[in-house]
């Protein structure tokens, strides 16, 4: 009887923040960093060409090409894994990096819920603040108007 060899893949692949519609920017630079560190970032910024006639290429050319596709899929594929199921229909028709990319830059980037950390607080604060004032300031002239009664 011959044994059966049950060893697995051991693929050690990277923790992958999900995207949910929220805090686009963050996520961005993290998938940004993922890129550059699997040296695919600049196939998912710059997308690559790819001819429909590959017979005219040279052998390099073939593996160039071959190497581009490989390195864009599997930036596609880091894309795809990392944007939660309700997002994952805006880039399901995406064949390149580039696309799911674009399309993803395209919707969230400087939405009104994206906002540098702190920022929104800031924001709530000086609104607060000015409340304040003009609280105080119909105080002050309550008060006035109380003195000149007197």
């Amino acid at each position: 009887m011959a044994a059966r060899n049950n060893t697995s893949l051991n693929i050690q692949q990277p923790n992958i923040s999900i995207f949910d519609g929220e805090q686009y920017e963050e996520w961005r630079v993290k998938m940004r960093t993922l890129f550059v560190s699997q040296d695919v970032w600049e196939l998912v910024e710059n997308g690559y060409e790819d001819p429909d006639d590959i017979s005219t290429l040279t052998l390099a050319q073939q593996e160039k090409l071959r190497e581009n596709r490989k390195k864009d899929a599997k930036a596609l594929y880091f894309i795809q894994v990392a944007v939660s199921t309700s997002i994952f229909p805006r880039i399901i028709g995406a064949n390149r990096s580039k696309e799911a990319w674009d399309t993803l830059k395209n919707e969230f980037q400087g939405s009104e819920k994206e906002k540098h950390p702190g920022e929104e607080d800031k924001e709530e604060e000086e609104v607060e603040i000015q409340k304040e004032e003009e609280e105080e300031d119909i105080l002050q002239k309550d008060f006035l108007i109380l003195i000149s009664l007197q």
